[in-house]
């Protein structure tokens, strides 16, 4: 059965131990150590598998373990330094060869590279019953140049705790992939519920009575811990059984759920109909937009009918006041011929009215050209016919419309169901690789599942949650870091500048005070002249406050500030470099990660535990149940 072991240790020269003779073991190679020309070998039966994986900015050489470990030797100078940390884990036996090669060296490279260690692997199958791997990391930063500043968060204990929660992880999604049902845990029997009692040493006296087939009391002791442990692992075995079992009837709950019921079936044979094609969430939003422009363009028609006929209408407004006009006058003309001789004024009114009227026809005979015009019309005669012939247009295209309009919300009824199955399908086939979210698929939104289906293809493999959450923490940290670095390198920047001008008070005022020093005059006036001794005691008072500033910022004097200050303003080009690195690693273009942005992971975050915490507000006492649901069959069994 798979087996978890995970350990790490330190290679240290405090322990006489060398990273040249360490690499050669592990990788069974014969490598030179630089410093003592001493050749390193150690033969062995069955080669080691090696490989060396390193950052992106990594120089070339690293690839070079001989090279590699000497440069490590050469960056360390104290006498007790710690030359590299060695993780030692245990590959499960049930994966082939090559998968267990994938297995290291995609934790490795998550883990440890993309931290930025240098990882030197030698894979060890001596025993085919025991495949491990030796991994040999590096303990400084490293850029193109080679190695730099010793990366001390690398020591934490939490960091250790979470490579070995990793390491059972990956192993297990190893396993999952490969359709083997052993699993591994980093847990201990503590915290796994098991009971477990530890045996007694026995000693060579009561061994050899054993051998002998004499009974002692530790063999007994030992005897009764070993039957205990026997019943709680058979336990811990039909514990394991049966959450595999529910597991593997969950999942084919999933599958049947993923299955269309016969009426989800119907609506999506209908969309099918609609659409012409087999319905897809991108085909459904195209033919909704293709009716929406055929919607808009009948309207358009419409609206062009509805302006037509207005134009129409006014023409022939037009037209009859010409033709009121026109009456008018002739009836003002037949009353100006009736009327008597001697009737001057009223024939002097029946003139003004007529003179009028004559100035109006040909304003509105204007009038009338130009909305025969506007309404496409050539003479009077053709009002009537285009009158008809547009309200006839109208009514047709108004009745297509309505009935259009009613098959088209019918249609987008459909559509809209279909579309819900098929994200809800999306939801469930992205919540099947997750088994946290196998409660929580009713509130997890598609946006959500779009995102990690997305996550998922870039990463060209399932990015479990606790991954995303450990990404997110890494470039945090990460960032952090390169923000520390630039904070410290612009306090010490201000720092620089505040010590500069103490110093060049400074200089100034002892130069003033050597001026009277070498001057017989000066100096005479300072031991007879009240003012000149006030002047000359200011200046000391002065040089004593500027010295004292000095060394309250760490500096004994101008040559220890100028070597510091070099020391401090080499690291100016690092700062652009960092930056950059800070905005790569929250837009993802950095090596932690899977080329999405830290916002895009936390929002995948966030989105789920909305979906965990609605899931446990709805059931708040699932767990609960689940425990009693344990106690119970394990009392039956």
């Amino acid at each position: 059965m798979a087996i978890y072991h995970f350990s790490v240790q330190m290679i240290s020269r405090g322990k006489g131990q060398s990273a040249i003779a360490s690499a050669a073991y592990r990788s069974g190679q014969r490598l030179v150590d630089e410093q003592t020309n001493e050749s390193k070998f150690y033969k062995r039966e069955v080669q080691p598998e090696n490989h060396i994986l390193a950052p992106e900015n990594s120089p070339i050489w690293v690839q070079n373990r001989e090279i590699l470990w000497n440069e490590v030797e050469y960056s360390e100078k104290r006498k007790n330094s710690q030359l590299a940390r060695e993780i030692n884990v245990a590959l499960p036996r049930e994966l082939s060869n090559q998968q267990q090669t994938e297995l290291i060296k995609d934790y490795i490279q998550d883990q440890f590279v993309d931290k930025g260690m240098v990882a030197d692997i030698a894979i060890h199958r001596d025993d085919a019953n025991n495949p491990h791997a030796h991994v040999m990391l590096t303990t400084r930063e490293v850029s193109e140049e080679g190695f730099t500043t010793k990366n001390r968060d690398w020591n934490k204990k939490e960091l250790l705790e979470q490579w070995r929660e990793q390491w059972s992880a990956y192993a297990n999604k190893a396993l999952e992939q490969a359709q083997i049902n052993e699993r591994i845990t980093h847990k201990s029997h503590a915290d796994r519920g098991l009971e477990i009692l530890p045996t007694v040493h026995m000693g060579h006296v009561a061994s050899d009575m054993e051998k002998k087939g004499i009974q002692t009391e530790r063999g007994t002791i030992n005897r009764e811990v070993q039957k205990h442990n026997a019943i709680v692992y058979d336990l811990q075995k039909y514990r394991q059984e049966k959450q595999q079992s529910e597991a593997s009837l969950k999942l084919k709950e999933q599958k049947k759920a993923v299955e269309l019921t016969p009426e989800e079936q119907k609506t999506v044979s209908i969309a099918k109909q609609i659409i012409g094609d087999t319905p897809t969430l991108t085909s459904i939003v195209r033919y909704v937009k293709q009716v929406e422009m055929r919607t808009n363009k009948q309207k358009q028609t419409i609206e062009s009918l509805k302006r037509q006929n207005y134009l129409v209408s006014i023409a022939e407004q037009a037209e009859k006041q010409l033709s009121h006009y026109e009456k008018t006058l002739e009836e003002l003309k037949g009353k100006l011929d009736k009327t008597g001789l001697f009737q001057r004024k009223e024939k002097e009114i029946l003139r003004n009215k007529i003179t009028q009227v004559q100035t109006k026809i040909p304003e509105q005979k204007e009038h009338l050209a130009q909305c025969l015009k506007e309404a496409n019309l050539s003479k009077m005669e053709e009002i009537p016919f285009a009158k008809k012939q547009l309200s006839k247009q109208l009514g047709l295209a108004n009745q297509k419309f309505h009935e259009n309009g009613l098959e088209f919300i019918e249609q987008k009824r459909i559509l809209k169901q279909t579309e819900e199955i098929l994200k809800q399908q999306v939801i469930w086939k992205v919540v099947s690789h997750y088994p946290e979210l196998q409660n929580a698929e009713k509130f997890l939104s598609f946006e959500t599942a779009c995102k990690l289906n997305d996550l998922n293809t870039k990463a060209k493999k399932i990015v479990g949650i606790d991954t995303i959450k450990s990404t997110i923490y890494a470039r945090t940290q990460k960032i952090k870091e390169h923000e520390d670095f630039l904070q410290q390198f612009q306090a010490g920047v201000q720092r620089i500048q505040r010590v500069e001008s103490y110093i060049d008070q400074l200089v100034e005022i002892e130069q003033r005070l050597q001026k009277i020093e070498n001057n017989p005059l000066l100096k005479g006036q300072v031991l007879h002249s009240e003012t000149a001794k006030k002047a000359y005691d200011h200046l000391l008072i002065l040089q004593r406050k500027y010295q004292e500033d000095l060394k309250k910022e760490g500096y004994r004097d101008k040559d220890h500030f100028m070597h510091n200050r070099d020391t401090i303003l080499s690291n100016t080009h690092w700062k652009d470099k960092i930056i950059k690195e800070i905005e790569d690693l929250q837009l993802g273009n950095h090596q932690v990660g899977f080329g999405v942005s830290t916002d895009f992971l936390s929002a995948i975050i966030q989105a789920v535990e909305q979906a965990q915490n609605q899931t446990q507000r709805v059931n708040p006492n699932e767990k609960q149940k689940e425990r009693l649901k344990g106690q119970k069959s394990g009392l039956e069994r």
